[in-house]
């Protein structure tokens, strides 16, 4: 045996575990109209405040919808009361039991799109322990085995490598919604939908594939 290249059995195990998200995060744009910008126009525009409305009916909380931006389009180049407006909003932390809801509601109302919706699985950090234990039980245990059935003993790690497959990138996953418009036209009974893909099935997976090199002593 060389010492500076020990004997070693190769060992890889992939686990995964089933996680859910911890929210969802949805981005809308509210057309309206005003003569404001900022938080001035969130506060005094009459879309928004009738969408406030509806959303505290379900038990949303509107300290979670941020105002990302506002576009004003004039025809004369002057901010007038009556300039049309587009609000783009993001309403952050929806638990997933008042995501239709929340649909619903964004169809039900005048001039909204539904622009993107995201799910935050957080950093999932006792998952990954979990994951990590259970990997390395198994790969000792397929270390052990092979030595055993070559009659050599196994002595220490030599080297250990480790891949995460995350259900998320950046904490969010895209949810395939699209751009959605969401809109309720004069005479239709029911919200037209077009480009709606909603998943209700929020789970995913968290994968770890392991590889470990354990050294092993000479035949016996």
């Amino acid at each position: 045996m060389s010492y500076q290249y020990p004997d070693r059995i190769s060992v890889e195990v992939t686990e995964e575990l089933a996680v859910n998200p911890r929210h969802a995060v949805l981005d809308i744009v509210v057309e309206g109209e005003s003569s404001f910008f900022g938080d001035a126009a969130f506060k005094k525009s009459k879309e928004i405040a009738k969408l406030v409305e509806e959303l505290k009916s379900v038990e949303y909380d509107e300290n979670n919808i941020r105002l990302e931006s506002i576009s004003i389009q004039t025809n004369s180049g002057k901010v007038l009361k009556s300039s049309s407006a587009r609000f783009n909003l993001k309403l952050d932390k929806i638990g997933l039991d008042v995501i239709p809801k929340l649909l619903s509601i964004c169809a039900n109302q005048k001039n909204i799109e539904v622009k993107d919706m995201e799910y935050y699985f957080g950093n999932l950090e006792k998952e990954k322990a979990k994951l990590l234990q259970l990997a390395c039980s198994n790969s000792k245990q397929q270390g052990e085995l092979i030595a055993k059935e070559f009659c050599v003993d196994m002595r220490s790690i030599y080297s250990m490598a480790q891949k995460w497959n995350h259900p998320i990138e950046h904490g969010l996953s895209r949810s395939h919604l699209g751009g959605m418009k969401m809109s309720k036209s004069r005479g239709m009974a029911e919200p037209e939908l077009s480009g709606l893909d909603y998943i209700s099935n929020f789970e995913s997976k968290l994968q770890l594939t392991l590889k470990v090199e354990f050294r092993v002593g000479e035949f016996k």
